[in-house]
């Protein structure tokens, strides 16, 4: 057994592989726990690796369990039955809890409907404190995983460990300074204008643009300047000929002085989404903020 990766185990990796061995199949350990069989088969898999065995092994049709599964199925039974009976006991107060919640995102996508976040929370959580990170592009499910309580931004792959609920869809614009320049009619105007891009390979509206441009067959945007700070991007558009592309949420909010006009083409709209570890999705604290931030989006 590799025991130093023994606390990434959760409780239900633990009860779906008690229920692949009592429902005789992945899929039906997921139906049971309402998530993707992948989830449940990552689940499976995650056990296997730490305690190095097979677990269960099918033969012949015949599924039966190892040694040391039969003794993880023993002593994990009647653990999970002793959680089951504290469960109903736990509850949240917003009103009193002094909880601290800790959202990853990127500062333009925290906005539009989601910046009344800070005003909802000192009028119904006044003790609750609230901690807001720049997420990390190529790890924010890990973030999830070890620090974060939830991920706030646009639609990202789906992940087995973590899960998602959707808040809003916007559609993409392009934003100018109409002193400038005129605006842009055509995707030839498009492709063959400057742009301005905020941190090369953060999930921007960029990423919709640039696939349809290439799906289509014209050529690359060229992106002249990156910045890390959204705040300066109006700053470097204003007074010359240079685009941003961007979602309507981001231009209601930070580009708001700017011009803009819808892309000359259909692309679709660009998803956000909330998304949290599954391995917190009975903290009834974390539910309740999930829910807030969804009251936010559909008002």
């Amino acid at each position: 057994m590799n025991k130093h990766r023994l606390h990434s185990l959760s409780l239900q990796d633990l009860s779906v592989f008690i229920a692949v061995t009592e429902l005789g199949s992945v899929g039906n350990a997921a139906k049971a726990h309402g998530i993707s069989q992948p989830s449940a088969s990552y689940a499976l898999d995650k056990m296997r690796r730490v305690y190095d065995d097979e677990l269960l092994i099918r033969s012949g049709g015949i599924t039966r369990l190892t040694p040391l599964g039969q003794s993880i199925v023993d002593k994990g039974k009647p653990v999970l039955a002793d959680f089951l009976e504290v469960r109903p006991a736990l509850q949240f107060d917003p009103t009193t809890s002094t909880r601290n919640f800790t959202v990853i995102g990127f500062s333009s996508h925290l906005l539009g409907p989601y910046k009344r976040l800070i005003d909802a929370l000192k009028q119904r959580a006044p003790n609750i404190t609230f901690s807001y990170h720049y997420a990390r592009w190529d790890s924010i499910n890990d973030q999830l995983m070890d620090e974060a309580d939830l991920y706030l931004g646009i639609a990202l792959p789906e992940h087995p460990e973590t899960q998602s609920k959707p808040l809003a869809a916007y559609s993409v614009v392009l934003c100018y300074d109409a002193e400038s320049r005129p605006p842009p009619r055509t995707v030839e105007d498009v492709v063959n204008a400057e742009y301005v891009q905020l941190r090369s390979g953060s999930p921007h509206s960029n990423n919709i643009v640039d696939a349809w441009l290439i799906k289509n067959g014209y050529s690359p945007r060229e992106f002249r300047y990156t910045v890390s700070d959204s705040a300066v991007l109006s700053e470097i558009v204003r007074g010359t000929d240079i685009l941003i592309s961007a979602s309507t949420l981001v231009h209601e909010d930070i580009f708001s002085d700017l011009a803009a006009v819808p892309f000359p083409a259909d692309l679709g709209d660009l998803p956000y989404e909330l998304r949290w570890s599954r391995h917190r999705d009975k903290d009834p604290a974390l539910l309740w903020l999930i829910d807030l931030v969804t009251e936010l989006a559909d008002d």
